[in-house]
């Protein structure tokens, strides 16, 4: 007996979308899915979707993954090129990293109106022989990422209808 395997897609021929010169494209067949989205940059393709609790298939990460996932990738990267700068002994790094919402009130800010924030955690757990003050330098750099920066800076987003 198989279990799972109505979790499956059929196996077909992979369609190529053309990126038309930007870095990546999404498609979403409302006819045909409903969140599940094709994502293709120039050299690779994957799929994101939502969670079933949502109304999704949850066959592919969803938005705010994929989010988490920028981050993680982008600090434990930074924090490789860094150790090996440095010769430090960093065997491995893990970047745990969960996505919320939060009150202004829960992470005890002062605003002139409370309101509920989006809250990233980072979590970063280090193998090798390091000791306290070479982790604490991982930690500050772990910030300086260009995602984490990306994340915390001021951020335009222009949008354009196209034929």
């Amino acid at each position: 007996m198989v279990l799972g395997t109505d979790r499956y897609f059929e196996p077909q021929d992979s369609t190529i979308l053309d990126t038309k010169g930007e870095q990546l494209v999404a498609h979403l067949s409302l006819v045909e899915d409903k969140f599940t989205t094709s994502i293709q940059t120039k050299k690779h393709n994957f799929i994101g979707d939502e969670p079933e609790s949502v109304g999704g298939d949850d066959f592919g990460p969803s938005p705010y993954d994929f989010l988490s996932a920028a981050l993680a990738s982008c600090t434990v990267m930074t924090l490789k090129m860094y150790a090996e700068r440095k010769k430090w002994d960093l065997q491995e790094v893990y970047a745990y990293i969960t996505y919320s919402k939060k009150h202004s009130d829960d992470l005890m800010l002062d605003l002139d109106e409370p309101k509920r924030i989006d809250h990233l955690q980072k979590r970063l757990k280090f193998v090798g022989d390091l000791d306290d003050t070479q982790k604490a330098k991982l930690k500050e750099i772990a910030s300086k990422c260009p995602v984490h920066r990306t994340l915390l800076s001021e951020t335009i987003i222009k949008t354009e209808v196209i034929d």
